[in-house]
């Protein structure tokens, strides 16, 4: 190209390139000298900048202590709540139970004008004396049953028994394990069993096992058959259902309906079987019966139905003197 020489610009370009340059700087200085005057004019200082910092790191370290405090505090009320929580929930177990006590209290006061209390001799009874006047007493064990509902399937609670003294256990060194597992029953003495309900037992070692059965007096007696009964003696055993020993010595009343009125071992062993008394006859015919007589050591026998023997034999006790069929 003409006016130049190869690799070398013109004169009048160089000229161009070096006004563009100066132009340059120009509104370089111009751009810097405004924004050195607008921050002098408008804007805080770097030392003023420098100190709002500082002053802006103090507050957060002590809105940061703050907030370590404000946590501790309710961390600590936390635990605070649920102690109160837990001792809010034991005052409500105490009114609870304070309640029961009351509605208690207010039962017992309703008893209050049907009991009374002398502390002075009463017929002859030395004081204190408790009345009961103007209502009945019962003594329950909770069931709703007499028999605990045993025929369908109910078990006895060993409860709701009037026990008239201690019923000591170990008073007899003779006597057979005491069973105490009967309900509803009337117990008094010593070392005496109840197993069963409705019964009554006195005396010493004495058993009450069939249901509604009595023994009334006497040691080492039984009434084990339903209904049965043995009103004293010494080792008497009623173990038919509605038998009866009334007294004596060993003697057993095993039939239905059979009774021992007194004697020493004497066994009615049948259906009505009796014995009057006598010593070791054994009336053993359904609905038979013995008045008397037998023998010390082998008596009378009476196997028949509707039989009646009695009378004293030394050598032929299954002869009796008297007999009738």
């Amino acid at each position: 190209m003409p006016g130049l020489v190869r690799g070398v610009p013109a004169a009048s370009d160089r000229g161009v390139t070096m006004r563009k340059f100066l132009l340059c700087l120009a509104l370089i200085g111009l751009i810097v000298f405004a924004l050195g005057g607008t921050a002098s004019a408008k804007g805080p200082s770097l030392k003023s900048l420098a100190k709002t910092v500082a002053a802006l790191q103090k507050q957060v370290g002590s809105l940061s202590s703050q907030l370590r405090s404000a946590r501790a505090t309710i961390a600590s009320q936390g635990q605070t709540i649920t102690t109160v929580t837990s001792k809010l929930s034991a005052d409500e177990t105490t009114i609870a139970s304070q309640g029961t006590k009351l509605s208690n209290a207010a039962s017992l006061l309703a008893i209050a004008p049907y009991v009374s209390l002398n502390m002075n001799t009463v017929n002859g009874i030395k004081g204190p004396n408790v009345f009961f006047s103007g209502t009945n007493v019962h003594i329950v064990d909770g069931s709703g049953y007499t028999d605990d509902n045993m025929g369908n399937g109910g078990t006895l609670t060993g409860l709701g028994n009037l026990i008239v003294g201690y019923d000591e256990q170990g008073q007899d060194a003779f006597a057979d394990p005491t069973t105490t597992t009967g309900s509803h029953n009337i117990i008094c003495g010593f070392d005496n069993s109840f197993s069963s309900y409705g019964s009554f037992v006195a005396g010493w070692d004495n058993s009450i096992s069939g249901s509604c059965s009595s023994v009334t007096g006497g040691i080492w007696n039984a009434a084990s058959g339903s209904q049965s009964s043995v009103g004293g003696g010494e080792g008497n055993k009623a173990s038919g259902i509605d038998a009866a020993v009334s007294g004596g010595q060993g003697s057993t009343a095993s039939g239905e309906f059979s009774s021992v009125s007194g004697g020493s071992l004497n066994k009615a062993t049948n259906e009505a079987a009796s014995v009057t008394g006598g010593a070791n006859n054994t009336a053993s015919g359904q609905d038979a019966s013995i008045s008397g007589g037998g023998g010390s050591s082998t008596g009378l026998t009476e196997s028949s139905a509707y039989g009646w023997a009695a009378g004293i034999h030394s050598g032929a006790p299954t002869v009796p003197i008297y007999e009738a069929h």
